[in-house]
């Protein structure tokens, strides 16, 4: 909870003026003026910051539209790599054990929260110079938690169905012999 209370502090907010007339809408709308400044910070995906306000993506992305606050997904956003992917990589015999712990460790470079699989296949798509499609990384981190193979190199969060992963210590150990 005290991370959450530092976050809050590093934004700022607007609220209309239409807002400030009607006590009813005011909580609703400092909610969601609190998580468009955190999703233009990009410290919350579009999925994340919806769920502040407790509206639906598409609502957030047109609040945060209409505020001035756009552009892509920040898991989609190019970005300067400490070392490229290239689709041969490969770590234990799985080139998809070296994409996924590629993502999640230059995720956790730019301080981007944790991923789902979808996200990690988004990053991988725009940061490497080929795509990698969200339902085959999914099988694999599906396929992973089945066996219990790899699931020491990710740290897994759940919040209902949905899954992030956070690159754990071995899996950063694991990210540097990427075809060593």
């Amino acid at each position: 909870m005290e991370d959450q209370f530092c976050l809050m502090t590093e934004i700022s907010i607007d609220i209309s003026d239409s807002a400030l007339r009607k006590p009813e809408k005011l909580s609703k709308s400092i909610l969601m003026s609190a998580a468009v400044a955190l999703y233009k910070k990009e410290k919350l995906t579009a999925e994340e910051a919806a769920k502040i306000p407790n509206v639906s993506k598409k609502r957030f992305l047109e609040t945060a539209k209409a505020r001035g606050v756009g552009g892509p997904d920040p898991f989609e956003k190019k970005r300067e790599v400490s070392r490229p992917l290239t689709p041969f990589d490969s770590l234990e015999d799985s080139r998809y054990l070296a994409r996924v712990l590629w993502a999640l460790n230059e995720a956790e470079r730019f301080s981007l929260p944790p991923m789902t699989a979808s996200d990690i296949a988004k990053f991988v798509t725009a940061n490497s110079g080929f795509e990698i499609k969200q339902t085959n990384t999914a099988r694999f981190l599906r396929e992973c938690r089945q066996s219990g193979r790899f699931e020491d190199c990710w740290v897994v969060s759940q919040d209902g169905p949905r899954r992030t992963y956070a690159i754990s210590e071995v899996g950063r150990e694991l990210v540097l012999g990427i075809n060593e």
